[in-house]
Order: structure tokens, then C-alpha cells, then sequence
């Protein structure tokens, strides 16, 4: 509809043409209101949705990873590096409830670190030295000089923190899986994942990639091969 008149206080057409026109002004804010207001609602709804759906994901992958807490094996390569020397081995960590070996031998396959514990008793064995402790972290720095924060490594490998210490996390782009934890004054960051079939014939995102840093102190970590699961063989361990 098309209304001609002149804006002038004289003529009556003033009024009438004011009152359209602010009329719509009216209806065209009222409108604005409301699709901002679906907006905002549309908005956080989506940020809920996604924040629930990232929920879901990473507390199903921790619950799966508790799970394997308890019982599983890996082999790998590790390197230790810090400013005055490096050291390169081949490791094998079988784990089975608190009980656990791990052997890292050179590359030859001769053995040059055997550490294990079984029914609380603990034993570190290398080609010259073979002893019992109480801490096995203490007995790996004093024979080796090498700062080895093993009771963390067995979550911490399995991309989770260790529960019995403060952490901070950071989650990789997605924000599915976490991709950094920051503990102890550690910072441990998992550039690369991969997928392993469960007992279940479920897949489960695991590390592939495992890099440890503290301060001078760098640990690299390559899984070559993961089992999940109860393993048909006992644990065997070497003599205590």
C-alpha cells in the first residue's frame, strides 16, 4: 500500500502517514526481537548438544579405558632423552591387574631392563644388577639416572591421567579425546591414535604416540601392538 502525502504539520494527512509509519517501525523491532530471540535459543541448544554429545563420547572412552586398567599388554619402542644423553629400546609390558613385567631390551633383543612386580614383591634386574625395593621408580633413577615416573605411565599410556594425582586436560580439535594432560609437572601429549578391536569385537581409540616431557626430561613412546583384555596366559614373571 502506497500512502502520498507530505510530512508537514499543516496538512491532515500527517497524523495518519506518522502512525503507519511508526507502526511498522514497531512491528519491524518486535520482529527482529523475536528471530533473535530463536537465535539465541537455537544457539544454545546446539552448544548443549554438542557439549553433551562430547560428554558422552569421552566419559564412554574413559569408561572403556577403566576397563583395561586392569588387564592388558603392549609393545613398543621408547627413547629417553635428556641434555647430556639419549637411550633406545624395545619394550614389552604386560600388565595383569597390580601385577606387571616390562622388559626393554637393546637391539640386539638382549635384555637391558627387566622390571616387575608380583604379589607386591618387586624386582629391577639389568645384565650386572639385580634388586628388591619397595619403589621401583626410585630403584630405576638410582641404577639407571633416568627419571621414569612408571606408576603414571600405566595410565598415562592408555590416554587417561592418574586418577590419584591433579591434572589438567586439553582435548585434541574434535574434543573427543583428550590430547594433552598436564600432571605432576609432567605434560603428556598424544599426537597420534589408533584403533583396537576389544574382546567385544568393539573398537577403541588407544595411543599410538606418546610424548612425555618434564622440564630437560623427554620420553617418546611408539605402540607397536596392543592387547586388550584378559589374556589366556598368566603373568610370568622372571625370578624374585
Amino acid at each position: 500500500m502506497l500512502i502520498n502525502c507530505k510530512l508537514s504539520l499543516d496538512e491532515p494527512c500527517y497524523g495518519s502517514c506518522y502512525s503507519f509509519c511508526y507502526g511498522i517501525v514497531q512491528s519491524m523491532s518486535r520482529l527482529l526481537k523475536a528471530l533473535l530471540a530463536i537465535s539465541s535459543l537455537c544457539f544454545l541448544a546446539s552448544c548443549t548438544l554438542f557439549s553433551s554429545s562430547v560428554n558422552e563420547q569421552q566419559q564412554y572412552h574413559t569408561q572403556r579405558v577403566v576397563e583395561l586398567h586392569d588387564t592388558w599388554r603392549i609393545n613398543g619402542r621408547i627413547s629417553i632423552s635428556n641434555k647430556d644423553e639419549n637411550w633406545y629400546a624395545k619394550f614389552k609390558w604386560h600388565q595383569n591387574k597390580d601385577d606387571f613385567t616390562l622388559r626393554f631390551t637393546g637391539p640386539l633383543g638382549e635384555t637391558e631392563l627387566y622390571i616387575s612386580q608380583l604379589r607386591g614383591q618387586t624386582l629391577l634386574k639389568t645384565p650386572s644388577v639385580k634388586r628388591h625395593g619397595s619403589d621401583l621408580e626410585q630403584l630405576i633413577l638410582q641404577e639407571t639416572g633416568w627419571k621414569f615416573p612408571l606408576k603414571s605411565l600405566k595410565y598415562w599410556s592408555q590416554g587417561q591421567p592418574n586418577p590419584e594425582l591433579v591434572s589438567r586436560l586439553e582435548y585434541n580439535k574434535e574434543a573427543h579425546l583428550i590430547s594433552d594432560i598436564f600432571q605432576a609437572g609432567w605434560h603428556i601429549q598424544y599426537p597420534r591414535r589408533v584403533e583396537v578391536v576389544q574382546a567385544a569385537q568393539q573398537l577403541i581409540l588407544l595411543p599410538k604416540k606418546i610424548i612425555v616431557t618434564q622440564e630437560h626430561i623427554k620420553i617418546k613412546i611408539i605402540v607397536t601392538q596392543w592387547q586388550l583384555g584378559e589374556i589366556p596366559n598368566k603373568i610370568s614373571v622372571e625370578s624374585h
